[in-house]
């Protein structure tokens, strides 16, 4: 018997992705502290990957907790600019800015 699939998510997007393919899947969403997770990583220098994964590990780790024989999904993803990912800005204002300024700028 093939175990349960589970995305470890409450984002529409990555459930119509599994969809989509034609997935059989249950979705919970992790009950994590997302910033309180990057803070540590971001402020050691690590790479948006490197925070992205990190996040997308503890929200599997959490849903799992919920399941007796699961496979979890868990995702995530960051979007950097020069040396900072726009998660690490704190108000929406300054993300917009930067986007703004990201916006100006041609793609190579």
């Amino acid at each position: 018997m093939n175990p349960l699939l589970v995305l470890a998510s409450a984002s529409p997007f990555r459930r119509a992705l599994l969809e989509n393919a034609g997935l059989v899947f249950e979705a919970k969403a992790a009950k994590i502290d997302e910033r309180a997770l990057e803070k540590p990583l971001e402020d050691a220098g690590a790479a948006p990957e490197t925070v992205a994964l990190a996040l997308a590990e503890a929200k599997a780790r959490d849903v799992i907790r919920h399941f007796d024989d699961a496979l979890v999904i868990g995702s995530d993803q960051t979007m950097s600019w020069k040396r900072g990912s726009i998660t690490s800005q704190r108000t929406w204002r300054k993300r917009h800015s930067i986007c703004f300024r990201c916006r100006e700028r041609p793609i190579a």
